[in-house]
């Protein structure tokens, strides 16, 4: 008998995208940190709703139509930095927790070489596997988004 494979659809494998590029990041190999960090946080923000799927990239900054206060227009709409704040990466947590009423877990080690040269931290969230990051900003976005595909798989499951 073989083993059926669960069907993968579009969605869950942009997210396993964007997880493996925030744990492969390493802003120290970068020669502009903003630059190569914009483009990841735009796409969390669109895995995530908070922003829409025609907003880009440009001359240094987000650009897209948006709707603030009511009032539409093309502008520069504002994108969290996921990858360089620990205060953003924390609104990625989902509210769940673990048997213990653990939520998450974070960890920074002050040597590379633990687990591959660029890696200098890790974080684990209730409900989905350690991740292993170039910094604890980076670690946490990864962890936070393997639980929200968790989260996804669990109630396409269920429907």
């Amino acid at each position: 008998m073989t083993p059926t494979i669960p069907p993968v659809d579009d969605e869950a494998m942009r997210i396993a995208s964007i997880i493996e590029r925030v744990e492969a990041y390493d802003p120290r190999q970068s020669l502009d940190n903003r630059a190569d960090e914009m483009p990841l946080d735009l796409e969390i923000a669109k895995v995530i709703g908070l922003a829409s799927e025609d907003w880009q990239v440009a001359r240094g900054s987000v650009t897209g139509y948006f709707s603030g206060d009511g009032v539409g227009g093309f502008g520069n709409p504002t994108v969290p930095r996921y990858t360089r704040s620990l205060d953003a990466a924390m609104t990625l947590v989902p509210d769940n927790a673990d048997a213990a009423g653990e939520r998450l877990r974070l960890e920074a080690y002050n040597s590379h070489g633990v687990l591959a040269p660029h890696v200098r931290a890790s974080a684990w969230v209730a409900g989905a596997p350690r991740a292993y990051a170039a910094t604890p900003a980076l670690a946490l976005c990864a962890a936070a988004l393997r639980v929200r595909a968790a989260l996804q798989n669990r109630e396409a499951g269920d429907e």
